[in-house]
């Protein structure tokens, strides 16, 4: 994975030049699942068909290091994570989208102790003139876009007595106004830790696991009332976003804490999905607060499976 480059504005940029969209600026897509953090994408003027060649002209493109991290576009820019080949850091690196220049770059130590240490795994978050980002080791920063500066920062480890998973810290977190809901895997009662997004102060803590999971936290709408989703490696919970108190809960421990989809709703029925462990169906009362299993599968194989074993599904 050395020298992994980042492609994706160069590819829409190149269909922009050819004519084959409009050639004003993209839509942004400043986090984990897009500007909806739904996992859809509303562009118009999508190409049907690519012209012929082996592949699109290039139009620009920026060596950077090692990670699964996808990128985040805001405001004419780019935002993704790596860690630098024979290195013991992690970097969020910010590129003009319109060049691929490296316009400022945030490094840390970032010691790993866990497996697949490529690098980051967490898509960044752009709200304003601040991101946040979350390294594989439980490092925490805000920044200010303008120049990489720290506003805050926290480490998760040191911090929260939080138990790494073995692929380390991948979910990203969710912000609602003010607020930003992150796992955290802490103790006590910090598997789920809310923040004021612009300060760094704790505002409520969540939840118990001896596992964090990688899911990140959804928010979705059941009986009129908002609630976060939270799919750890016991159950899938859903708590108060403004103080965190449990509304529900459904028991769904999987096998190694794989936890790893987001949980997806159509009206008041929400589906998981899981690696070892299947699918499962979840239907909430008019009131949003009593759940019930619809159905759930019976297999605990990947192999021998009686339904959808999926395991980084979008």
């Amino acid at each position: 994975m050395t020298n992994r480059v980042s492609t994706w504005c160069a590819c829409l940029a190149s269909l922009s030049l050819l004519g084959l969209v409009s050639p004003v600026r993209a839509d942004d897509w400043p986090q984990w699942g897009g500007p909806r953090r739904d996992l859809v994408w509303r562009e118009t003027g999508i190409v049907e068909t690519l012209p012929p060649g082996p592949q699109l002209p290039r139009v620009w493109s920026t060596p950077i290091g090692n990670g699964y991290a996808g990128p985040a576009v805001a405001a004419g820019r780019v935002y993704v994570m790596d860690r630098p080949d024979k290195t013991e850091t992690e970097r969020v690196l910010c590129l003009d989208a319109e060049t691929g220049r490296v316009l400022w770059t945030h490094q840390y130590e970032a010691r790993y102790k866990v497996d697949y240490p490529a690098g980051p795994r967490m898509t960044p978050v752009i709200v304003d003139d601040l991101l946040y980002t979350i390294g594989t080791m439980g490092h925490m920063f805000c920044l200010r876009v303008a120049d990489g500066s720290v506003v805050w920062k926290k480490q998760f480890v040191d911090e929260f007595d939080t138990k790494l998973p073995i692929w380390g810290m991948v979910a990203t977190p969710l912000v609602l106004g003010d607020r930003l809901i992150t796992l955290v895997g802490g103790v006590p009662n910090a598997l789920v830790v809310c923040f004021d997004r612009k300060t760094g102060r704790e505002l409520w803590r969540s939840l118990e696991d001896t596992e964090v999971g990688y899911c990140p936290p959804v928010l979705c709408e059941f009986g009129g009332r908002p609630q976060v989703v939270v799919w750890h490696p016991r159950a899938v919970t859903a708590i108060e976003p403004d103080t965190g108190k449990e509304i529900w809960s459904v028991p769904f421990p999987v096998r190694f804490g794989l936890c790893i989809p987001q949980p997806r709703q159509v009206g008041n029925r929400l589906f998981l999905t899981a690696f070892y462990n299947g699918p499962l169906m979840i239907e909430l009362d008019e009131a949003g607060t009593t759940p019930r299993v619809v159905w759930k599968g019976k297999s605990s194989s990947e192999i021998r499976t009686d339904g959808l074993h999926s395991i980084m599904s979008t």
